[in-house]
């Protein structure tokens, strides 16, 4: 966690805005890119294993019919190898529905989602505490409050959104700008669209 740095001097002023201002626009553009980056493997998740236990009933359910029913000839002549196969598609499509009710892809998807437009909405008052700074609407003083706020605000968020991963935050990291890129953007007035190499998300 950083602290607002708030300079010692008047010189140093507008130099210390854009240093904080970057430092929690980086922050939460950060935690939203990972959070919705891990809502969107939780939901392909659910629908893979979704389908894959869709086609592995579907599976056991044909060869438990085709066993009760008229025998063909490989199944009369491989009767044991017919229902070990029988058993172990319906093992599996019994574990994968299993699964799918423990790991609660969708719930916790949800979660990480509601995450996400929580640090959309940290980015948008930054956004606007920045054009409030480029207008002069506010006192400097005031400024570095609205900073601390917006700080605490991240750091609460942190601490009860949802777990992550050090494989989300490494994509994070690879489709945000850094933070020296927002700050030189904040000092050009080409903030908040800061134009970095690969695409963001």
């Amino acid at each position: 966690m950083s602290d607002t740095i708030i300079p010692d001097n008047e010189n140093k002023l507008e130099k210390g805005i854009s240093t904080n201002l970057a430092d929690i626009f980086f922050r939460a553009q950060i935690s939203k890119t990972i959070h919705y980056f891990i809502a969107e493997r939780m939901i392909s998740m659910k629908k893979v294993l979704g389908l894959t236990n869709i086609f592995l009933s579907a599976l056991s359910t044909a060869g438990i019919v085709s066993l009760i029913g008229e025998y063909h000839f490989f199944i009369k002549e491989n009767p044991a190898t017919v229902k070990f196969v029988i058993f172990c598609l319906s093992f599996l499509s019994t574990f994968i529905a299993s699964l799918i009710l423990y790991r609660d892809d969708g719930y916790l998807a949800n979660t990480h989602k509601v995450a996400g437009d929580l640090y959309i909405e940290i980015r948008d008052d930054i956004i606007k505490l920045y054009n409030q700074c480029i207008a002069g609407t506010l006192e400097k003083s005031d400024i570095f409050k609205q900073i601390h706020l917006i700080r605490h605000q991240l750091d609460y968020f942190g601490r009860s959104a949802p777990q992550t991963n050090e494989k989300s935050f490494r994509y994070a990291i690879s489709r945000n700008p850094g933070k020296v890129d927002i700050m030189n953007a904040i000092e050009q007035g080409s903030f908040p669209y800061v134009q970095t190499k690969t695409a963001r998300m």
